[in-house]
């Protein structure tokens, strides 16, 4: 089964392409299971953050995917979900948000660490060697998890510490072991591989394979044409055969 649960649309602001376009791409790469799970908009968002949809764009992104559903509903199954970062101060006002808009599953893509409420909050993509700012990241993304509201984690290693590796090893062993526990496959991010990104980080994924923690592919599609590249999706088996990940090809969709 070839899936795919982790692409954008326009309205995050950084890709392109029509919605349609994506689920047309899907179906000629041969792919069962589309999710759409665009940067998710958040009760307080809307002033303070470009990339992500707004509050009141909402109703527009699932009100398309789901006549997309129907319009191709003998050609491809369509999941409509929302990549979330987590702020505990605000999740609940969230979840009661995308229930309330039929959304169907959710991912956990933590790009900022602000442990209870926005303000000074430490993006993942800035690069530190504090250990007390990766021991944030791992405390707030195993809340995170155990909510019971995500279906998967995506890209769980875009953290990027450049500090101490056996403190990394250590800490990271502890997000492992958590989603292990929880039953919740860790994301191995095909646009990070493929843009030669700080992730995937061999140090986490080494820990992951020793581990046996499952993992499922991410494609993260901010353009039509990523939805499937056969190339790109080569490397990553490459990848994943290299340091012997547990790989699976669905995951339990488990936000309702």
């Amino acid at each position: 089964m070839i899936t795919s649960y982790h692409n954008h649309t326009h309205l995050c602001n950084h890709a392109t392409g029509t919605e349609e376009e994506y689920v047309l791409n899907a179906i000629k790469n041969k792919i069962e299971i589309l999710g759409f799970s665009d940067h998710a908009p958040h009760c307080f968002y809307d002033s303070i953050h470009h990339s992500r949809m707004k509050l009141h764009e909402l109703k527009y992104y699932v009100n398309t995917l789901s006549k997309l559903k129907e319009k191709y509903k003998n050609h491809i199954d369509i999941k409509i979900g929302l990549e979330l970062e987590y702020f505990p101060f605000y999740h609940n006002t969230d979840i009661d948000i995308y229930k309330a808009a039929g959304i169907e599953y959710l991912i956990l893509g933590q790009h900022l660490t602000g442990y209870r409420k926005p303000g000074k909050m430490l993006n993942s993509f800035a690069t530190t060697d504090k250990n007390e700012h990766y021991t944030s990241y791992v405390d707030q993304c195993i809340e995170a998890l155990n909510t019971g509201h995500f279906s998967y984690f995506a890209h769980p290693d875009v953290f990027k510490f450049c500090g101490d590796d056996d403190f990394y090893r250590s800490e990271s062993n502890r997000l492992i072991s958590e989603a292990i526990r929880l039953d919740i496959p860790l994301e191995l991010n095909l646009l990070g591989l493929s843009t030669g990104r700080h992730y995937p980080n061999p140090l986490f994924w080494k820990q992951v394979s020793r581990m046996g923690a499952k993992v499922i592919l991410g494609r993260d599609a901010h353009n039509t044409e990523r939805v499937f590249d056969k190339n790109e999706n080569s490397s990553a088996l490459a990848f994943a055969n290299k340091y012997g990940l547990n790989l699976c090809d669905n995951v339990e969709l488990r936000f309702i």
